[in-house]
């Protein structure tokens, strides 16, 4: 149990401090590339976020899935022969990828509303070959609970990033420079990863057998799992076409269209998935232990999990909706000094509750076995989504995506949370009530940090102003939640403890 705790936590502090370093180079980045270019560099992203996710997405956890079958059978030879199976079937995939785009990049051309993400594309490509390297060795470290070796490789790939990046644009001049630059870091950082990882790897003796059995056994595990991720990742890279194509067509420049999506996508979007940091290790604590209680039919511990789960990932959320919606437009300006990034963090703050709720109880579906409907779940809300953006970006502008990500968000949640009480006769989880309560909390404490800000904003500095609001809004919705008994701190600690108690 105390292992459980300790792994639960070092995954946490390394994941909130890994976010934390990529949050502050995203901020560095919107500043160094501009709006503009920021766009240019996430719709060459998009495409290589889809290869990574062909890649590095089933693999890890098919790997992993089979190193700790065979390492609890003591089937050595098999372990060994999972790893390499991985390894020829991510190298031989990533390499076709690579190749394909390299050859087919002109295509792109009739695809992506500016010619210049090409080039930033084709210069990404080995990381999709590097990465492929260091997700089998992920895998097979994380499959023999190895679990400070992979958050380090991973702390290490953020941090030979950063610097990388900063001493290289510090040498260049142009903003497009900087775009090909802060590509070709990518790059870099993804080859240090791959090869810090095949180095632990076999300095803990770990060993590879290569068995024609086991190519099977992985492409059959991590070929559903690939196909839902990859169908997910869609989204970024259709909006990357969608939203530039439609803004130009109601009279947008290509520079305008590009430096909207790339605040939206950019800037705005990572603050609203912050709460995730918290959430996602929350998920992760989950399901092992949903599992070990589906073993044992234990379905009515199962329920009060996933309703304390559910309860906690709101309120995680829910406390950023004062300071987002209330001083919003004050973070734009002191994190990226763009003023439209505001605004629209603004105008999406509520949706940090439907992507919370969205994540853990997609978590939820799949520890319970129910991956498929979950993915179904999914698709009901991306269709949603592409809707939003077809239909209404033209009379919305870039505000249709906010839109979009509500709704599909939403949807999701919605439809998961009726299956788990579909699932779980003993949940009866009140999710609109529940809601109701947090708005009428969050609302007006939003109002006060607004307040409070305009009143700062006349004898305080910006960043003092916009720091002491978000304290007041954020802290008064601290206090009135625990005042009516909406939520309390002391129930986090005693699932905490329920955890522990529960866990297998």
């Amino acid at each position: 149990m105390k292992s459980l705790f300790k792994t639960v936590a070092l995954i946490t502090i390394f994941s909130v401090i890994t976010r934390f370093l990529g949050f502050v180079f995203r901020i560095y980045l919107s500043r160094k590339l501009g709006a503009e270019y920021l766009g240019l560099f996430q719709v060459a992203s998009s495409v290589i976020g889809i290869m990574l996710t062909l890649v590095s997405s089933g693999l890890p956890l098919s790997t992993a899935k089979f190193v700790a079958k065979y390492e609890a059978e003591n089937r050595q030879k098999n372990k060994k022969a999972v790893v390499g199976a991985s390894l020829i079937i991510a190298i031989s995939l990533s390499a076709i990828l690579c190749l394909l785009i390299f050859i087919g990049q002109n295509l792109f051309t009739h695809i992506f509303a500016d010619d210049r993400a090409i080039k930033l594309m084709v210069i990404m490509l080995p990381a999709v070959f590097f990465s492929s390297i260091y997700c089998v060795f992920r895998g097979a470290m994380w499959g023999k609970n190895d679990y400070f070796s992979v958050c380090i490789t991973e702390f290490i790939e953020q941090v030979a990033r950063i610097v990388i990046t900063v001493i290289l644009l510090a040498s260049l001049t142009s903003k497009y420079d900087f775009s090909i630059g802060t590509a070709q870091c990518f790059s870099i950082a993804c080859t240090i990863s791959a090869i810090l990882s095949v180095f632990i790897y076999f300095k803990k003796d770990g060993k590879i057998l290569f068995k024609k059995g086991e190519y099977k056994n992985i492409l059959r595990s991590s070929a559903p799992v690939t196909g839902v991720r990859v169908t997910s990742s869609f989204i970024q890279p259709l909006s990357a076409i969608i939203i530039p194509a439609q803004l130009i067509s109601i009279g947008y420049t290509s520079s305008q269209a590009m430096s909207a999506y790339g605040v939206m996508m950019g800037m705005v979007f990572p603050l609203l998935f912050i709460p995730m940091a918290v959430i996602g290790s929350l998920g992760m604590v989950l399901i092992p232990n949903i599992a070990g209680l589906m073993s044992q039919n234990n379905y009515d511990k199962i329920a009060s999990q996933v309703k304390n789960s559910i309860q906690t990932s709101i309120f995680c959320s829910a406390i950023f909706i004062p300071l987002y919606l209330g001083v919003g437009d004050l973070i734009g300006v002191v994190l990226y000094d763009n003023v439209l990034s505001g605004v629209l963090l603004q105008i999406s703050a509520i949706i940090v509750v439907p992507i919370a709720l969205c994540n853990i109880t997609s978590s939820m579906l799949n520890a319970l076995n129910l991956e498929v409907k979950s993915f179904k779940n999914y698709l009901a809300g991306a269709i949603a989504m592409f809707a939003s953006m077809f239909l209404l970006t033209k009379s919305m502008g870039i505000n249709s995506i906010i839109l979009g990500l509500f709704l599909c968000m939403s949807i999701v949640a919605l439809l998961n949370i009726r299956m788990l009480n579909k699932k779980l006769p003993g949940l009866q989880l009140k999710i609109v009530k529940t809601l109701c309560k947090y708005s009428l909390i969050c609302l007006p404490c939003a109002l006060l940090a607004y307040l409070s800000e305009s009143i700062f904003l006349h004898f305080l500095p910006v960043f003092v102003s916009c720091t002491l609001g978000g304290i007041i809004g954020i802290s008064m919705c601290l206090i009135l939640l625990n005042t009516f008994n909406i939520f309390k701190v002391a129930q986090v600690m005693r699932f905490k403890r329920r955890k522990l108690r529960t866990s297998p």
